[in-house]
């Protein structure tokens, strides 16, 4: 039996791939069928925990603090530095936020959350180019989530393509028709 933040993202990946559900979370992404990295240490997994709740409850302060306890008990733990970085994006703190997802990236570099939060900073700071490279890493990792599709596709028009938006708000409508936001932002861009 999982944990019961493992058993919650399952039951919220089984409930969005069934189109019943969207997730999404302010610069938390919850979903992924990646697996989550995982500590051997009950300790670091306890702080962990403790901050992606308070990460859920935009309490960016305490998710911080409870991040930075998790990664001084293991600094291999890439979802204590992907909780590091929400807390840090929670904050403004956008490029401190990016240093600790590409630390998440280094240690994890199979785990797609960082790249998808990463993408999310980038483009808070106006660095699209940049931001559409970490969200097409983030689509290389999990090419069914259509969210990654739509950020890129902001970023896109963000820097003035809007072509290349039109083409990744389509792609995510033909993963998931409905895929929150998308049609409002491709309607947008085609009436410009």
């Amino acid at each position: 039996m999982g944990s019961i933040k493992e058993i919650f993202l399952a039951i919220i990946v089984l409930l969005c791939i069934s189109g019943i559900a969207t997730a999404g979370f302010y610069a938390i992404d919850t979903t992924t069928p990646s697996i989550v990295p995982e500590s051997k240490s009950a300790e670091a997994t306890g702080y962990d925990d403790e901050s992606f709740e308070a990460n859920k409850l935009g309490q960016w302060q305490i998710a911080l603090e409870k991040a930075e306890l998790a990664i001084m008990v293991d600094e291999m733990f890439g979802t204590a530095w992907n909780n590091k970085g929400v807390a840090l994006h929670g904050l403004g703190r956008f490029e401190e936020a990016i240093t600790a997802y590409n630390q998440a990236i280094k240690v994890t570099p199979w785990y797609v959350l960082p790249y998808a939060n990463k993408g999310l900073s980038l483009y808070e700071l106006g660095r699209y180019d940049e931001a559409v490279l970490a969200f097409e890493d983030a689509i290389s990792i999990w090419p069914e989530r259509c969210t990654y599709y739509k950020y890129m596709g902001d970023s896109y028009y963000a820097n003035g393509d809007n072509q290349a938006a039109i083409s990744a708000y389509t792609h995510a409508l033909q993963i998931t028709p409905g895929c929150e936001g998308v049609q409002e932002a491709l309607d947008y861009v085609l009436n410009q």
